[in-house]
């Protein structure tokens, strides 16, 4: 979950968007090309990381999918967080996936990696699944539960770029979750981008205030967002 496995970054992400199944992708992975030693870097991964939905769903005695929404997502009333295209598609209002200003086609390649890159929702939402990262929902996710997901593991290169970039330091990844320090803050959160759909979600742990913000489109300077 600390994206150490040394695999070249995004190991097969494009056979997966080619419709291969992700589990017999992840079988491969022992001779796909390393970036480095096991534990030494950090190279960011899809596939690999959804190893973790087969072993929770072993571990919790039903799918992954099911379990994070009975033990989050409905405890923390996120009532629109959910998995599946047919779950986005068959809302009664849903944001289409754009490119250049053209709608583009749905592709169900990240859905098939749900622990990854699968949850869709609305912005309300995001930004209650935010608060309960910043603490405030110590009832479903415990203090000790955010540290060990939060707490730094291995240096990552800077984020975004541009001037951006330049004003990022000191950048790390936890269990899926990223730090760093931006003009004397150190910050905490995560971004998403798959076809035609964008999302982050930054946050100051100190002083518990942060910003979410979701786009339907591969246009990548709402990222600035939270810094502005």
């Amino acid at each position: 979950l600390s994206q150490r496995t040394g695999l070249t970054k995004n190991a097969y992400d494009e056979k997966l968007e080619d419709g291969q199944n992700p589990a017999l992708l992840r079988s491969s992975l022992a001779t796909a090309p390393l970036q480095c030693e096991l534990g030494t870097c950090h190279t960011y991964q899809n596939i690999a990381f959804d190893t973790a939905s087969e072993i929770l769903s072993e571990s919790a005695h039903q799918p992954f999918t099911d379990a994070v929404r009975e033990r989050l997502f409905l405890p923390l009333g996120m009532v629109s967080a959910t998995y599946g295209m047919a779950a986005m598609t068959g809302a009664k209002d849903w944001a289409r996936p754009h490119r250049d200003g053209q709608l583009r086609p749905l592709s169900n390649a990240y859905w098939r990696v749900p622990a990854a890159a699968g949850v869709e929702s609305d912005i309300v939402d995001f930004a209650t699944w935010m608060r309960a990262m910043m603490g405030e929902r110590p009832d479903v996710l415990p203090e000790t539960v955010l540290e060990l997901a939060h707490r730094p593991r291995v240096a990552t290169e800077r984020l975004y770029g541009g001037t951006l970039r330049q004003a990022i330091s000191d950048a790390h990844y936890g269990l899926g979750w990223r730090r760093f320090s931006y003009d004397g803050h150190v910050l905490e959160g995560h971004s998403g981008a798959v076809a035609g759909y964008r999302s982050t979600m930054i946050f100051e742990p100190v002083t518990r205030t942060g910003v979410v913000a979701l786009w339907n489109s591969d246009w990548g300077f709402p990222f600035r967002i939270p810094f502005a």
